[in-house]
């Protein structure tokens, strides 16, 4: 052993701590050996970690990267390795065929075959905790490859012009003092690092397009370093060549009991859970199994929590995701523990319960319209005397002066955020979510057209619209749906004669809504699918907010009138298809420019056929709204 790997042990098992067991220890330090090994052959790469910071950023970051506080356990971390069910990844290969891999595969294939990746994931899916395993898994498995994690989250509130490389090296530094822009490109050229970018949907919508556009630069420059990305599905991939989109896959009934086996909760709620989820026959639930009647629910690991949370003994289970949230919160806000009984907590600010809420309501608006889901104390404070200015002036009076209080009632009574070293946060930012739709239902003042409008172009907004429309289902169509329905069948309406506007409308964010792939055939294969910016002139294309509405109205119609996709089901795909095989015979040059689409291939490619045919989806939508609110005209005691 040479001087340098031997104060790399050292320093490993000096800076290792002792909550880590002797096997873990035991990884880190081979890991550390097995790093040391590879950089023998790099002098200019092994200077850098003559020192103990190599050893003190991997055992830092795998001891804080093995636990995490969930919403069941939100004030005792757990050890993630004791409560995470390996889950399954779903993704389109090359043929465009469905296929499903495990997580084992799926690491070896980023190390080797497939090195860029994305993971896409719905609210409460565990893409976070998911990446924090991986960093460990990595280094308990010797990949022999430095993982690097870093939160996109920092980056809202450090970024100040600084390049995602600068954001990166600085979070490094922090445990690995060294670290700096020379070593990470040296490393990522020569395939030593595995770059672990989480939760690119919190990023802000006006610094998404400069941040893709320095990953997908990394991406090109350093082609043999992986990098893996997490993300609620989002149409800002459609553009990153290289990329594979990996879908993290539904709770199978087995990993749903596996999950609910490993969560420290009380053991005779959870086995009483487990025996009815097993329980195949059942004479409630309209007939259905108690599994089946909540499967919705119980293939994803943050609601399978909520539900554990307010589940009872005569499986009162809400159905609806609106009041599904709102219990949830109820017995978070009575700290209800099966180990503790429950028992109603004074509240530091002096307020009622109610009003609390209120205040966190307000501070959920304020927050999510900045886009802003992680806090420093000061920052945290000013949203919350913004939100208490909300309050009617009697009950403001009352709190002046006390946001630290309300922060520990936020944080310990009623546990809906948690803190973090310097940073607060929510428990789960499907939280914020859901107090955003609540606003945007219940607010008489502001119309829930121009909140839910304000926040299309947002990665998660699909969750709120959700949310928001189990609310109220007739409300939701009449003061969101049938607005922008409107104003999309005027705006086709004006322009049917300009194909290509009308194209603009529907490309891309729409067709791969709908659930087509948007790739088209070029007779360059260089080329890769690429937003509507670069095929139509400035004007030639429709607003950016009109493909927000129709890609939103079109989903709105595949769930609640099927019908209409039914009649024009036969047309769209016999289109698609032709679009598919089409030539377009676009070229690329070096400045990777390309040529604008022509009318004539609009027409033959099939495309216009294709958005006509999905503006017959709206249409249809539109009459039987109408003839719905029609019906209602009338005398509304015969309707009692």
């Amino acid at each position: 052993m040479d001087l340098v790997t031997s104060s790399l042990t050292v320093g490993a098992i000096k800076n290792i701590s002792h909550e880590l067991n002797e096997t873990e220890k035991q990884a880190i330090t081979s890991f550390v050996n097995g790093i040391k090994k590879n950089l023998k052959k790099i002098p200019k790469f092994s200077q850098y970690f003559t020192g103990d910071g190599i050893d003190r950023y991997i055992s830092y970051n795998y001891e804080k990267f093995s636990t995490t506080k969930t919403l069941l356990n939100r004030n005792t971390p757990v050890k993630i390795s004791d409560c995470f069910v390996s889950q399954n990844f779903n993704y389109k290969n090359e043929r465009g065929e469905q296929e499903e891999i495990d997580l084992n595969v799926f690491l070896k294939d980023t190390i080797s075959e497939y090195p860029k990746n994305i993971i896409n994931g719905m609210a409460g899916s565990g893409k976070t905790i998911l990446l924090k395993y991986i960093f460990n898994e990595s280094i308990s498995k010797g990949y022999a490859k430095l993982p690097i994690f870093f939160e996109f989250r920092e980056i809202n509130y450090s970024r100040e012009g600084k390049s995602i490389v600068k954001s990166v090296v600085d979070h490094v530094k922090n445990s690995f003092p060294s670290f700096d822009d020379e070593l990470f490109h040296y490393g990522m050229k020569h395939g030593h690092f595995y770059l672990l970018l989480d939760g690119f949907d919190e990023i802000s919508p006006h610094m998404r397009g400069i941040i893709s556009k320095e990953i997908l630069d990394l991406s090109s420059n350093y082609p043999i370093s992986p990098i893996l990305v997490t993300s609620r599905p989002s149409q800002d991939f459609i553009s990153w060549y290289g990329f594979r989109q990996i879908n993290i896959s539904k709770f199978t009934r087995e990993q749903t009991v596996e999950f609910i086996y490993k969560t420290s909760f009380d053991k005779e709620k959870k086995k009483e859970f487990i025996n009815d989820i097993n329980n195949l026959y059942s004479t409630e639930h309209n007939g259905q199994s108690f599994y089946a009647d909540n499967k919705e629910f119980l293939s994803n690991p943050l609601l399978t929590s909520m539900m554990l949370l307010v589940f009872d003994k005569k499986n009162r289970i809400p159905h609806n995701k609106a009041v599904y949230y709102s219990k949830c919160y109820d017995v978070l806000t009575e700290e209800h523990d099966s180990t503790k009984g429950s028992f109603i907590r004074e509240l530091y600010c002096g307020l009622k319960i109610e009003d609390l809420t209120k205040v966190f309501m307000y501070f959920c608006v304020l927050t999510y319209n900045k886009n802003i889901f992680l806090f420093i104390k000061n920052d945290l404070i000013e949203f919350i005397n913004q939100s208490i200015s909300k309050l009617r002036d009697e009950d403001a009076k009352k709190i002046v002066d006390r946001a630290s209080d309300i922060i520990r009632d936020f944080c310990e009574s009623i546990s809906i955020m948690q803190n973090d070293g310097i940073y607060f946060e929510f428990i789960h930012r499907s939280f914020q979510e859901y107090f955003f739709a609540k606003f945007a239902f219940n607010n008489q003042v502001i119309p829930m057209e121009r909140i839910l409008c304000s926040i299309l172009d947002r990665a998660d907004v699909s969750n709120i619209l959700s949310l928001v429309d189990s609310m109220g289902h007739g409300e939701y169509e009449k003061g969101f749906i049938m607005p922008i329905l409107k104003k999309t069948l005027g705006k086709f309406n004006e322009k049917r004669s300009d194909k290509k506007y009308i194209v603009s409308m529907f490309f891309t964010r729409v067709l791969s809504s709908f659930g087509h792939s948007p790739y088209l055939y070029f007779s360059d294969e260089s080329v890769p699918d690429y937003y509507n910016d670069v095929f139509f002139e400035k004007e030639e294309k429709c607003n950016p907010i009109e493909g927000f509405y129709i890609e939103v109205l079109l989903k709105h119609a595949s769930i609640y009138y099927k019908q209409a996709y039914n009649v024009s089901e036969t047309k769209i795909n016999r289109c698609m298809e032709k679009m598919t095989k089409y030539n377009f015979n676009i070229k690329t040059g070096d400045s990777k420019s390309i040529s604008l689409l022509t009318e004539f291939q609009i027409i033959n490619s099939g495309i216009y056929d294709v958005c006509i045919a999905l503006m017959d989806v709206l249409n249809y939508m539109n009459n039987n709204i109408e003839k719905m609110n029609n019906k209602f005209e009338g005398n509304w005691i015969s309707e009692f």
